[in-house]
């Protein structure tokens, strides 16, 4: 009998995973613990994937699986697993659900470079949306076997497709998501102009709440694809207070990330909510300390901490405590960041209703394995009540042991994720992080 060997933190949560405890029982499994590769790694993503029901989900993970391999350079691998998850797609029977599936299948190929199979599937989807998605996708893969020209053109036609959804806020949406992949391939004129008619779309809501959230996601995807000043441009004109510090701390975080320091403190300094504020500080503070400006980097740390402890609402104390902490673990202040960590907690503990206590830990679990403190997250986690917040979080605490060259204990911590299609992700997020 195969025996799994599982640190006296994890065996609770994998008793909690019990049901899918035979899917590792096995001595390929075993083997890949001990040896972790990238083939085993995605056999086990694979064997996962077709555990699960829904068809929608299934395609999903597939085509998790199918871009990971590729991009891990196993090709013939991927294109299987693309082909498999083409096939899934094709048997969903709801319309919708089926071209939505079909636009996901386009994404594997576009990360893969097949063009072709790209555009045969966006010319097969009907409804403007998913098709719009496709042609990007189909952009993507056009760029990468050099056609350059083809995918401008291609990444135009996607855009006036997306120009025919209804209604006007799942419009923005798709012309956010073409935006982010024209930034990502090189065309980054044409991503501005991309943002700029989502943009106008936001702008044209109606005053509220409504046109916060979309001005919010415009301003995010200005900061993703590298455009920050344009982001702090916008960010300033929406009218929701709570929104616009959200995301004017983004904006602090990003220029002290840019190395813009003395800009990401006036702007910080214009906050008036505590917990963009602290964890703008923060930031401010690491990358002062990165810098070699240690009394200033104290200081603001010290700013920032008394930020959070000013918050009226636990939840919001122990977001900001932990992301304080997780700075001052990158600026290598390892006593001071555990002392955060451990205030972080208790804030995290002490939040009334289950479902903010749950996201609370959640912040702090992540924070915590971002910081290097995997047993202390994996510790941290049981606390979580909600079994697809818990596994998430354990997702998130294998990726972050993977990138700390820790790949077994990674795999180990899979074991304790009841989710196959999070298990999925997460045994990508590894596979892919593995040395060549």
């Amino acid at each position: 009998m195969t025996r799994i060997v599982v640190s006296a933190v994890l065996l609770p949560l994998v008793l909690l995973g019990a049901s899918i405890a035979p899917a590792f029982a096995d001595a390929a499994w075993d083997a890949c613990l001990k040896a972790p590769q990238r083939v085993c790694i995605f056999d086990e993503a694979l064997r996962m994937a077709q555990t699960i029901n829904g068809d929608n989900s299934r395609v999903e993970a597939l085509v998790i699986i199918a871009a990971g391999e590729f991009r891990a350079g196993l090709t013939d691998e991927s294109a299987t697993n693309r082909r498999l998850a083409m096939q899934a797609a094709q048997s969903v029977k709801n319309e919708s659900d089926r071209e939505a599936a079909l636009a996901r299948v386009a994404f594997a190929d576009g990360v893969a470079g097949a063009s072709t199979e790209a555009l045969q599937i966006a010319q097969s989807i009907n409804g403007a949306r998913d098709r719009s998605l496709a042609l990007a996708a189909a952009a993507v893969a056009q760029k990468k076997v050099g056609l350059v020209k083809e995918a401008a053109e291609t990444f135009a036609t996607a855009i006036a497709a997306a120009g025919a959804v209804e209604p006007e806020t799942r419009r923005l949406w798709a012309l956010l998501r073409i935006a982010g992949k024209q930034a990502d391939e090189g065309f980054a004129k044409e991503a501005r102009t991309t943002l700029e008619s989502a943009l106008q779309i936001a702008q044209s809501e109606e005053p509220g709440f409504g046109r916060a959230l979309a001005l919010a996601d415009v301003t995010y995807k200005q900061l993703a694809v590298g455009d920050i000043d344009g982001a702090l441009r916008i960010a300033r004109t929406i009218d929701d207070a709570t929104n616009r510090d959200f995301e004017i701390g983004a904006v602090a975080e990003a220029l002290a990330g840019a190395g813009r320091l003395p800009e990401a403190l006036e702007v910080a300094g214009a906050l008036e909510m505590v917990r963009p504020r602290a964890i703008a500080l923060a930031a401010i503070a690491e990358a002062q300390a990165k810098a070699g400006l240690a009394k200033e980097a104290a200081a603001d740390f010290e700013q920032a901490h008394q930020a959070a402890l000013t918050a009226p609402e636990q939840q919001d104390r122990a977001w900001a405590l932990s992301s304080i902490a997780t700075a001052l673990a990158g600026a290598g202040l390892a006593q001071q960041s555990a002392a955060e960590f451990t205030t972080a907690r208790q804030a995290a503990k002490a939040v009334d209703f289950e479902s903010s206590r749950n996201l609370a830990l959640s912040i702090v679990t992540r924070n915590l394995a971002e910081a290097g403190a995997a047993p202390e997250a994996t510790e941290l986690a049981l606390a979580i009540s909600d079994a697809m917040s818990r596994a998430q979080v354990l997702a998130s605490i294998a990726v972050q042991q993977a990138k700390a060259g820790k790949a077994s204990d990674a795999l180990r911590t899979t074991q304790a994720i009841d989710d196959p299609g999070v298990r999925v992700g997460a045994l990508d997020g590894i596979a892919e992080l593995l040395p060549d």
